[in-house]
């Protein structure tokens, strides 16, 4: 039998890609905070770390958020929150 490649976790150009869906925003960011920078709280911290766990790490990635509860100046907060508390070297985008 021929091993299968899960096409949905990479775009055309060869991208890892992370597709999230929010329904709800109030507890996406941790309310706590070691110097009064923004943090993803820890259940979208393990969402994002199981979901990149299939992706190789030598393709960029990218995370794609869709929702219609979450705000311009939210997307700010939530990339620097994402960035701020993931460990992914190879992360390449974040977009809303």
């Amino acid at each position: 039998m021929k091993k299968m490649k899960n096409t949905n976790l990479y775009d055309n150009e060869g991208n890892g890609v992370i597709k999230m869906a929010v329904y709800d925003d109030n507890d996406f960011l941790s309310p706590y905070s070691v110097r009064k920078e923004y943090s993803i709280n820890s259940e979208v911290a393990q969402f994002l770390d199981n979901s990149v766990s299939p992706i190789k790490s030598t393709s960029p990635l990218k995370i794609k958020i869709y929702s219609d509860c979450i705000t311009p100046e939210e997307q700010i907060n939530y990339k620097n929150g994402i960035v701020k508390i993931t460990e992914i070297a190879f992360l390449k985008q974040i977009c809303f």
